[in-house]
């Protein structure tokens, strides 16, 4: 029997492995999180598709398809964790500037320390409006109305929980409304100040697509990723939007 090499060995360990990404590189991977340590070149990062053993090879297809991106002639195949080093990156950043009080909301630490923080007196905001109405199909439940209430009118941060199925979503898109409206009425421009955010894609795009403020959508930030091809939120509102007018 011939010995199999290091190369096939390590190649039926993939094949029987779960699903995860790989990061191709000229150089040897760093994994570190400290500035210097960290490479000035993007390397190639893709999912295992299909491994020959037969023929020896791999076949990756890229993680961002909008990527002009290439795996290098020679170099290194290793498991992608830039998403780690990344956000563990932006963590030690983030608790350094909450810790020096530079962050956006100098008073988040204390917050977090459930110390008493000062709060001056400001205009507080009605939770309803004809436009967040709509957002219901009528009128919000009573518990949704108090979420807007709190969210609207916090010095600082609003948690809003419920369970599956409670409408939190629904509350997400009136109060980017009603956030819209409260910007506008005071003279100041809501553009590039609301912002949805979520460790899932999917999450985003179901808070996206109900999310629609003074007639246009809103924007997703980020490229495409394997198997999400499928038109944005922009897009189908485009296609709604040229329809209606060849209606008309």
């Amino acid at each position: 029997m011939v010995q199999e090499t290091h190369l096939e060995q390590s190649l039926r360990m993939l094949v029987e492995a779960t699903n995860f990404s790989v990061e191709a590189s000229e150089s040897q991977p760093i994994f570190s999180i400290d500035k210097e340590s960290k490479s000035q070149t993007k390397s190639f990062v893709g999912q295992i598709e299909n491994i020959s053993l037969s023929r020896t090879t791999i076949d990756i297809v890229p993680a961002n398809l909008d990527d002009d991106l290439y795996p290098p002639k020679k170099g290194f195949l290793f498991i992608s964790l830039q998403g780690d080093v990344t956000r563990l990156t932006r963590r030690n950043k983030a608790e350094q500037l909450i810790r020096t009080a530079q962050c956006p909301m100098p008073q988040l630490g204390l917050i977090l320390e459930n110390q008493r923080v000062p709060t001056r007196r400001t205009r507080q905001h009605k939770p309803l409006s004809p436009d967040t109405k709509k957002v219901f199909n009528g009128s919000p439940t009573s518990r949704q109305q108090e979420a807007l209430q709190v969210a609207l009118n916090t010095p600082d941060i609003a948690l809003i929980q419920g369970p599956p199925g409670t409408g939190k979503t629904k509350v997400i898109s009136a109060l980017q409304v009603r956030l819209a409206e409260i910007s506008e009425d005071s003279g100041n421009s809501v553009s590039h100040r609301l912002l949805l955010t979520s460790y899932q894609h999917d999450a985003v795009e179901n808070a996206a697509e109900k999310s629609v403020v003074f007639g246009l959508p809103a924007v997703r930030i980020g490229g495409k990723t394997q198997g999400n091809e499928a038109a944005d939120n922009v897009d189908r509102w485009r296609d709604r939007a040229l329809n209606l007018w060849k209606q008309s």
